[in-house]
């Protein structure tokens, strides 16, 4: 046996006396006995001694020896603990672990090339569960090796456990979840819940490309925020299942070669259950977002972003580049009535081989707004959407248009995608009508071109409603677009309040063949069905016809029911000639 007083620490326990844990336990040991605190060079030296009866808490310098950074405080107890953080002194007494901030070392972690300490990752973990008590844990920027998956602990309800890398790499080479919390089933998902909250930061997450590799894979949690970490060489970096109100920002993922960063409800998605009894709707991980995270995608990678069965998810400031050839962002609503809203605002799409996009399955509305486009993948692809209200701002360029591609999702070359592969709102889809429409806003002359050609459109043709706003040199800025009637499975609810139950739409040959200085003409048009109570009313030239030229400002009422009227007015000190016989494409949705 070997004891020491204060005053007498020899080699690295000399060292540990200048820590901060060992003057805490100094000073506190100070207020009732200056002798009570003894220092020994590693944890199985204390267990070899005989302590003295009146010695309150022991100083390890080491874990196995003196300055591996397993340095801790162990206090005296009366029982033996229920955790793995204890050990029994010669004299027969019980000492647990006293530190108020935890690293893997104080478990017996290496760090070292090929030596496994999945082991002592998890034993920290259990010991804050079995205590109960949300230490916060520091990985110290060491480099360790995983052999076996970790399961993270539960914390105490709305808790944040702080688990922070430091710049920590944690390396497999086995077809496991490095990092993983996944509850036995809904039931225990539900009970979970609010006590799995974690603060994640400054890890690297690093495989070795195998199929089945995953960094972090969370399940059932409140309000995560997983920041400022590496997901490299994996299938998934990232996956979070149920997780609601969760933050995923300021990440980057590098060669994930199934998809980089996934959220998604209990169901999954390319796996299937990830546990039993969830659907759509018990398990969505809702109100997410990810910010500021960039994917240097896998040439095999499925999607840099996949978001499955969940509502109000939010992409912002994003970037999906490198070798990614197929999708950049993938939602799909999965048939669930809860999903309702989708957001991509400022997302660039910077992968030169990429296929598409937005691959998008949704209902209720979809927003994507300021998208930076630097190759010709498609754009967007809805098919399947029902009920969807599609909203794209801010579109300066498009680009070239799409080479033709037989082995991708945009085979025809073209930009857009119908519902269902039916076109947009058909009759046929399974859900008696897609009701899917497009607005897009704010677009330069260059997008809005693009966009209003049929060409650039699945099948050759514009869908049933589509709405441009944008900026023309001429006076075409805006245009109201509808080929087909539809009768809607149910009214479409707009953010507005208003509701749309079908579109009546046609064509009517306009006769005027000039319209004198500073004056307007009216022409009336019998259209059966037209009511005014009930119909809203766009009247615009038809795409590829006579459009009037400069200086004829045109709109449209209903006159009466059955009747429309376009009034075509010269705002300028000279009579303007327009071609007889100009064709123009009237749209008037039904107010439910």
């Amino acid at each position: 046996m070997r004891t020491t007083s204060r005053r007498t620490l020899i080699g690295a326990a000399a060292a540990a006396a200048a820590t901060p844990a060992f003057a805490a336990a100094q000073g506190a040991a100070s207020d009732e006995d200056s002798g009570n605190v003894q220092t020994f060079p590693n944890r199985n030296a204390a267990a070899r001694a005989r302590i003295a009866a009146g010695t309150s808490a022991v100083l390890c310098a080491g874990f196995a020896r003196a300055g591996d950074r397993g340095q801790a405080l162990y206090a005296r107890v009366a029982a033996e603990p229920g955790h793995t953080a204890k050990f029994r002194s010669a004299d027969g007494g019980w000492w647990e672990l006293a530190e108020n901030r935890l690293n893997p070392f104080m478990f017996g972690a290496r760090a070292k090339s090929r030596v496994d300490d999945s082991g002592a990752i998890q034993a920290m973990f259990d010991y804050m569960e079995a205590k109960g008590d949300p230490y916060p844990v520091g990985f110290m920027g060491a480099r360790y090796y995983l052999a076996k998956g970790v399961r993270l602990p539960s914390v105490p309800p709305f808790v944040a456990l702080d688990i922070d890398g430091g710049g920590a790499t944690l390396f497999s080479d086995q077809p496991i979840t490095i990092f993983s919390r996944i509850p036995a089933n809904q039931d225990a998902a539900m009970r979970a819940i609010n006590g799995s909250h974690y603060d994640i930061h400054h890890f690297q997450f690093q495989g070795d490309g195998l199929d089945g590799q995953v960094g972090l894979h969370l399940g059932a949690t409140y309000g995560n925020v997983v920041r400022n970490c590496l997901f490299a060489r994996l299938a998934y970096g990232s996956i979070g299942s149920f997780c609601l109100g969760s933050a995923w920002r300021d990440n980057l993922y590098h060669l994930c070669h199934k998809r980089a960063a996934v959220v998604q409800t209990g169901t999954g998605y390319d796996s299937g259950p990830i546990w039993p009894g969830a659907v759509e709707t018990n398990s969505a991980s809702n109100v997410t977002v990810f910010e500021n995270c960039r994917v240097f995608g896998h040439p095999r990678q499925v999607s840099a972003f996949g978001i499955f069965g969940s509502d109000a998810v939010r992409i912002n400031g994003c970037i999906s580049e490198g070798h990614g050839a197929n999708i950049d962002v993938q939602f799909d609503y999965q048939g669930a009535g809860t999903v309702k809203q989708f957001h991509i605002d400022m997302f660039h799409c910077e992968a030169p081989n990429g296929k598409l996009n937005f691959k998008i399955r949704a209902s209720g509305k979809v927003w994507i707004e300021r998208i930076i486009r630097s190759y010709p993948a498609a754009l967007l692809d809805m098919q399947g959407s029902v009920n969807c209200e599609v909203i794209v701002r801010g579109l300066a360029w498009l680009g070239e248009l799409p080479a033709a591609r037989a082995d991708g999702p945009n085979p025809k070359g073209r930009w857009f995608y119908g519902a269902g592969g039916n076109g947009f709102g058909a009759a046929t889809e399974r859900w008696g009508s897609g009701g899917t429409s497009f607005r897009f806003e704010d677009c330069v002359e260059d997008a809005w071109k693009q966009i209003r050609d049929p060409e650039r459109w699945e099948g050759g043709k514009l869908p049933e409603m589509v709405y441009v706003r944008g900026n023309q040199a001429r006076n075409e800025g805006v245009l109201e677009w509808s080929n087909a009637p539809i009768t809607f499975a149910s009214p479409i609810g707009f953010g507005d309040g208003s509701r749309l139950a079908g579109v009546l739409a046609g064509t009517v040959t306009a006769k005027t063949a000039l319209v004198p200085a500073n004056a307007s003409v009216d022409e009336t048009f019998e259209v059966p069905g037209l009511n005014a109570l009930l119909h809203s009313l766009a009247l615009n030239p038809q795409y590829g016809g006579h459009a009037p030229p400069p200086g004829i400002v045109w709109n449209a009422y209903i006159e009466r029911d059955g009747a429309m009227t376009l009034r075509l007015t010269n705002v300028t000190a000279k009579p303007i000639a327009l071609t007889p016989g100009a064709i123009w494409s009237y749209a008037a949705p039904r107010r439910g």
